[in-house]
Parts: structure tokens; C-alpha cells; sequence
């Protein structure tokens, strides 16, 4: 099974902010009405792109906004809100930005054989210090159990298999695994579901 996305690739069409980026592709790519995932297909596929930055994070109150009023006149193009609310295009961007490519799941009753491929272009570097983290639901939507296992040092463009096992003997509403950082914060992130 490959974890997919909770959110439609079209999601988010990234007009305002793709001409800071690579001018010559990004008009191209824009001009058409492309999504996030072209442009950033499109710059992946350039051997003189190293990398990429975006903006803007988040939306910001200005005096020629083009939402709100008075106080709260702001520009909202950025994927949390002005107070810091995630927006749908921020899952969007954090999965673009991670070194995870892809996290695949086998599943024996409730042990999982987990595959987790890094990218073999932007943004790549070898993934040290990472762990694999699943969280088991049961009925209710209840977070019942916490499993974590390290992950090897992974290579751009490499991958590798875990096993992580939980304890619970029914079987699990879903299964929600993250890839975390050294920091503790989230690279990556499936929902595993019967």
C-alpha cells in the first residue's frame, strides 16, 4: 500500500509566488496554470537547481490586501492564516519540502513492514539521527499505542525497510506513521487504514 495524500494534487496553484524562484521556467509553468507539484517537478528535473525557497509562509496584513478590512486587510496567499491556522496547501508544502519520497506499508495483523525511499533530487541529503514513529487508533479514534524504531543513515536517493510491531491484539481504526526529523518534528506523514 502507498500512502497518498489527503488533499487533491490541484489543491493549490501557485501564481503569486512562483516568479521568485527560477524566472525562466516559472513563467512557463505558471502561464499555464499549473500546481505546486509541476513547478516543483519542473525545477527537479533542472541539473543547475540546488534548491528552492518559499513565499510566502504566511499571510500578512497590509494596506492594499486583497481580503479584510481595516485592521485585518491582508494579503492571503501564504498557508497558515494570520494567526498561525494551517491552511490545506501547507500539507502540500511540507511534503514537498521533505527528503522523504515515499513511505510505503505492509501489514501482518498489527505488525508493519515499512519501506521508506528518500528523494534523489531537490531537496536531498543524507537522513541521520531519524526515526519512524506510529501511533495505533483504536475504536473512537483513540491514539491506544506509540511504537518509535531509529532509522539507518539513508542516502539521497536510497531507501530502506523497518518493522514496527505494536502490542495491541485488535486490529487498529488506522495507523498514523510519521518520519521524524533529529528535532523531534515531522519529515513525513501516512494514515494506514484496514
Amino acid at each position: 500500500m502507498t500512502f497518498t495524500p489527503d488533499f487533491p494534487a490541484s489543491l493549490w496553484s501557485f501564481q503569486s509566488m512562483a516568479t521568485a524562484l527560477v524566472p525562466r521556467i516559472v513563467r512557463r509553468v505558471t502561464s499555464t496554470g499549473s500546481t505546486f507539484f509541476d513547478l516543483t517537478t519542473r525545477l527537479r528535473s533542472k541539473d543547475f537547481v540546488a534548491g528552492a525557497i518559499f513565499f510566502c509562509y504566511n499571510d500578512y496584513r497590509t494596506h492594499v490586501g486583497d481580503r479584510g478590512v481595516g485592521a485585518l486587510k491582508q494579503r492571503v496567499h501564504g498557508v497558515v492564516d494570520l494567526c498561525g491556522a494551517q491552511k490545506a496547501s501547507y500539507e502540500v508544502l511540507r511534503r514537498e519540502s521533505s527528503p522523504v519520497e515515499s513511505l510505503t506499508a505492509e501489514n501482518h495483523l498489527n505488525a508493519f513492514q515499512l519501506r521508506l525511499k528518500t528523494r534523489h533530487d531537490v531537496p536531498m541529503y543524507t537522513l541521520r539521527g531519524y526515526k519512524l514513529r506510529g501511533i495505533f487508533y483504536g475504536e473512537g479514534d483513540i491514539p491506544v499505542e506509540r511504537q518509535e524504531v531509529e532509522l539507518p543513515e539513508i542516502a539521497s536517493g536510497g531507501e530502506t525497510t523497518v518493522d514496527l510491531t505494536f502490542s495491541q491484539s485488535g486490529v487498529p481504526l488506522h495507523v498514523k506513521f510519521d518520519v521524524l526529523r533529529p528535532t523531534g518534528y515531522s519529515a513525513y506523514s501516512g494514515n494506514w487504514k484496514p
